[in-house]
This record gives structure tokens, sequence and C-alpha cells, in this order.
């Protein structure tokens, strides 16, 4: 807070931004569309997530409390459940958001990220993008030396049981 008093939108209070600028990160490059079948089968096993992390970590894309996650077959969106809310998690099958904005790698690929600050849902979006590399769907996943090594070890043990389809709760 600074002397004109409390800021109405939290992301602009100038303390938290500071905060977000070494936050513990995933980060992946993915091609610019995805294919319809394999799309398919990601949106199979992210509609699992909230059971499978535990329905009330995971909310919709904003991190409003009562919103859920989307799952589409153009869009694969979720957050954490404020104020356990980092960026969200936005997995879209055309990344028509990026096209006009950014140009692609030499091998026609773009990189996404995702701040996670260690909330909970950082088991989801690891799970899911190492579930998403085993598809052919993302490769080059990164995840920043800031992420909680017990995240990042349940979040490796997500994409194990959603690999084999023995899907159980991992929190």
């Amino acid at each position: 807070m600074d002397i004109f008093g409390s800021f109405p939108d939290p992301s602009q209070d100038p303390e938290r931004r500071m905060a977000r600028l070494s936050a513990p990160t995933v980060s992946w490059t993915h091609p610019i569309a995805i294919e319809k079948e394999i799309f398919s089968k990601l949106k199979t096993v992210a509609i699992q997530l909230p059971s499978v992390v535990g329905g009330d970590e995971i909310g919709g894309g904003l991190g409003k409390p009562g919103e859920g996650p989307v799952f589409t077959n153009e869009e694969i969106s979720f957050n954490g459940v404020s104020p356990k809310d980092g960026d969200s998690f936005y997995f879209p099958r055309i990344s028509g958001d990026l096209i006009k904005i950014i140009e692609p790698t030499g091998i026609g690929t773009y990189e996404r990220m995702c701040r996670t600050y260690n909330y909970p849902y950082t088991v989801a979006v690891i799970g899911f993008l190492y579930f998403a590399q085993s598809l052919a769907a993302v490769h080059g996943i990164r995840v920043s030396m800031d992420i909680d090594s017990e995240l990042h070890a349940k979040g490796l043990e997500l994409y194990d049981k959603l690999n084999k389809q023995g899907v159980q709760n991992v929190l």
C-alpha cells in the first residue's frame, strides 16, 4: 500500500508486482496448432484434473471462487482459486492469440509460461504438460528452480498416473 491508499486492482499493487518478477514458473514450447485428435485426448485428461488434484484447488482462468475451469475442444484453461491463484494456465488448440503478435521460432513453435507461485494448482500444470509432451503436443518443458520440489514431484507423480490412466488423488 502507498500514500494514496489501496489499489482497486490487486494485480497493480507495486509490492505484488515486484514479487511476481522472480516467481516460480513453468514454461513450454508448443506448435501453432495441435491436431484435433490429440487435443481431444488432452481435454479428456484435463477434465479429470479437478478431481485428481482437489476440486477446491482448481478454478477458472481468473481464479475467482465459484468459477470453474474451461475444458473445450479449443481451449484448456484453469488457475488456482483466490487467494491461491497465479497466472492462468492457458492451453489453446490453435495459438491464434499469438500468431499476429509474436513470430514463431524457425520450426513454427511458440513459447508459453505460467507463473504458479507454488500454489497447489502447480501440480496440475506440471502433470498436464508432461502428459501433453508424451503425446508430442508440447516439448521443452522448463520448471524454474523456484518451484517447490514437493509440488514438482507431485506433478511428475500425477503425470505418471495420467499416463497409466490409474488416476487417483495425489494431494
